[in-house]
């Protein structure tokens, strides 16, 4: 769950839904919420972890959590996740059949009443948990995803003191450094003035906190395969020569390039779509 959110108009309609989070989400965000306060504090925590996957480029569960949130913003019931929605680890679907258990016994005795912005928490920290336990792969977010749910549960059950006690804001969850995407013109691996401050945005980050930048390079599907593999490598040596001039050391860059065969939005053959020429900076520690 880990930038650059400006909605680009299109000339042509996105066929698949999935990669639409990246520009839905600003209209889902900016949605006056008709729910009640427990709505209306699921929808900005559902933007959140949307936010997240986008920036990561996990188009699908984006997609997901943005739905969750505009349904929220809309007044509609929104309930955690399911099980059978998830496919989870077997030694992971006792603990989180326990969790779902405990969180709906919270919902069902009133606790989106009395303390909305803990029960919407839970509810997305939960919602957060299985995603990340379904793909089992980020140790340090399925733990971020887990305390959420926990520290929300943990104040739905407090009772209230007579004299309460302010208490901190909880910690948002936070990825290292979401993925930058540097978009190109067609058949062009040339970088405009945007993708320069890019550049200098993921080479500032890199020259503070270390580790490794992995620039990809990709094509959309106009012209032949063979022609878009030189292309994509082309955008992605750019983009790392323009680290490289900004202080990044090659040693710490990993250059790999995919032609069209990775596409952001599925399309037919020979048509252009400005979101699949692009190479996507990820950052690894």
């Amino acid at each position: 769950m880990k930038h650059l959110k400006k909605i680009l108009i299109l000339a042509v309609a996105l066929p698949v839904v999935a990669a639409c989070a990246r520009y839905d989400l600003a209209a889902v965000k900016s949605m006056d919420s008709v729910g009640s306060p427990f709505q209306q504090a699921l929808h900005k925590e559902y933007v959140q972890l949307a936010d997240l996957e986008q920036g990561e480029e996990d188009w699908k569960d984006a997609v997901y959590f943005n739905d969750r949130a505009r349904m929220s913003a809309q007044g509609e019931t929104v309930s955690p996740t399911a099980m059978d929605e998830r496919v989870i680890p077997d030694n992971m679907v006792g603990a989180l059949s326990s969790a779902r258990a405990a969180l709906m016994d919270a919902l069902n005795g009133g606790a989106g009443a009395r303390k909305p912005g803990a029960a919407a928490r839970a509810q997305a920290g939960f919602d957060c948990w299985m995603q990340e336990q379904e793909e089992n792969f980020q140790p340090d977010d399925i733990a971020a995803c887990k305390k959420m749910y926990d520290d929300a549960m943990a104040e739905l059950a407090e009772k209230p003191m007579a004299k309460p006690m302010p208490k901190p804001m909880p910690k948002p969850m936070m990825k290292p450094h979401a993925a930058i995407v540097i978009l190109f013109d067609f058949d062009s691996a040339k970088l405009s003035d945007k993708a320069m401050s890019q550049v200098a945005e993921a080479a500032s980050y890199q020259k503070q906190k270390g580790g490794v930048l992995n620039v990809h390079g990709h094509t959309d599907k106009a012209g032949k395969p063979e022609y878009n593999e030189k292309l994509s490598a082309a955008r992605a040596n750019a983009v790392a020569d323009a680290l490289v001039a900004q202080g990044v050391q090659r040693g710490f860059l990993v250059v790999s390039s995919f032609g069209e065969s990775k596409p952001a939005v599925e399309t037919k053959d020979d048509v252009r779509h400005l979101l699949n020429r692009r190479v996507v900076i990820n950052f690894t520690r």
